[in-house]
């Protein structure tokens, strides 16, 4: 899963509304200005999710990222949990399903530059550089709505699966607690977080998106290169049934997650024309990340693979640094879901007119509950689960939503042009 591995916002959680765009302290009184790709992690985090979601103005930038800084601010922004899923997917789709995924990042790196240049077209036209007003230009007030509905529903799962990744780890690492109390204690745990109207408590441990991830392909790529042939791995199978290439295509999906992000790199890019390149290294590396993980995970543990590659490494190889690794995902996932709720409550709220600090923070502990629950109903479907994120609001976010767009937006001019050549007396008729 994508947006992981960037800093946890530190803007204010639900702006009043304003004329002017707000700081990065949450002033309307100052436009806020990032000058290095570390202050540009702040521009694309989910905080910048929201702005892209509702109808605020996203954080104002200033050009300054070069080619390959920005290829690193979108890798890290893409390469989320979903890391750890990659192995098990090619246990469920076969060797085939390597071909699925350069075919479903392929388009996913197309329709991020579709995007770019959709959000350059809506600043043409002085418009609010937010994923809703690309849905209203595309498609009128309904296509706001829609747009709106869709990016929450997309952030709702990814609460979901991060409350299931952070359970699972937390069972690996506590294999005699119950599941049900590791998930009551996580939830309770979870809930102050939650409350928390500005993230900038949290923020000293952003960094443990990259160093989790980090360590991950270390670890997965260690141990098979500690034992690359190990005793009855099973048989490796090309390709799966059709169940589980589904559901294989349904977690790189999600894995893929993260476009309303882009248009804040492609903002803060010094050289526009940059844009194809960042976007054609960057799939190019998260497509290298995948590949390599899953390829390695899969000839190590082979058909045995679990859902998430950390229950097999905590049992085999076992020892302290695999344990490490396990207990950086989970502090990872604590810190995730906070802002990912948030966002995704963020629209509902405004429709109800749920100003009241205290208001918020009840509805957003009512929608904690709820999307606990429904974790814990599905707690032994993490597949599923990701597969049909991944292959609904993700699918329509990342591919649908930019392809629609751009072909309700930019062919006018093809027409207009078709139509004046049309109407043009042919050269020489008097």
């Amino acid at each position: 899963m994508a947006y992981e591995g960037y800093q946890v916002p530190v803007h204010q959680s639900l702006p009043a509304p304003a004329t002017r765009p707000m700081d990065r302290r949450g002033d309307p009184a100052k436009a806020g200005y990032f000058s290095s790709v570390q202050e540009v992690a702040a521009a694309v985090t989910p905080k910048s999710l929201s702005f892209l979601l509702s109808q605020h103005n996203p954080p104002k930038l200033e050009g300054s990222l070069t080619l390959w800084e920005a290829v690193w601010a979108i890798v890290n922004i893409f390469v989320g949990l979903g890391l750890l899923s990659q192995p098990y997917a090619l246990a469920v789709g076969g060797w085939a399903c390597l071909g699925w995924l350069f075919v479903v990042t392929a388009v996913c790196g197309f329709t991020g530059v579709l995007l770019a240049l959709l959000f350059d077209r809506l600043r043409e036209q002085g418009r609010d550089l937010t994923y809703a007003s690309l849905g209203e230009a595309a498609m009128g007030p309904y296509g706001r709505v829609i747009v709106q509905a869709a990016v929450s529903l997309e952030l709702a799962g990814a609460t979901l699966v991060c409350s299931l990744f952070m359970w699972e780890n937390l069972l690996y690492l506590l294999p005699k607690v119950p599941l049900r109390w590791i998930a009551v204690s996580s939830t309770v745990a979870v809930t102050p977080t939650v409350f928390l109207l500005d993230f900038q408590t949290l923020s000293p441990l952003s960094f443990l998106g990259v160093v989790a991830n980090l360590a991950m392909v270390i670890a997965i790529v260690g141990v098979f290169c500690m034992d690359p042939s190990p005793p009855q791995r099973g048989e490796l199978s090309l390709h799966g049934n059709l169940q589980g290439t589904s559901i294989a295509i349904g977690i790189f999906l999600l894995s893929l997650a993260g476009h309303p992000c882009i248009p804040a790199v492609y903002a803060k890019l010094e050289r526009k024309e940059d844009i194809y390149n960042v976007v054609s290294y960057s799939f190019g590396l998260i497509f290298a990340t995948y590949a390599l993980v899953a390829t390695a995970g899969y000839l190590r543990y082979g058909p045995s693979l679990s859902v998430l590659i950390t229950e097999n490494i905590m049992l085999d190889p076992g020892g302290l640094w695999f344990r490490a690794a396990a207990m950086l995902i989970v502090a990872k996932t604590y810190c995730s879901i906070s802002p990912f709720l948030s966002i995704c409550c963020e629209v509902p709220e405004q429709a109800l007119g749920l100003h009241s600090a205290n208001l918020r923070r009840a509805f957003r502990l009512a929608a904690l509950v709820i999307i606990e629950t429904v974790a814990y109903t599905a707690k032994d479907h993490l597949a599923v689960v990701q597969a049909i994120t991944g292959s609904t609001a993700t699918i329509f976010v990342a591919i649908i939503v930019p392809a629609v767009c751009y072909v309700m937006l930019f062919p006018a001019e093809k027409t207009d042009t078709e139509s004046n050549t049309t109407t043009s007396p042919p050269s020489g008729e008097g």
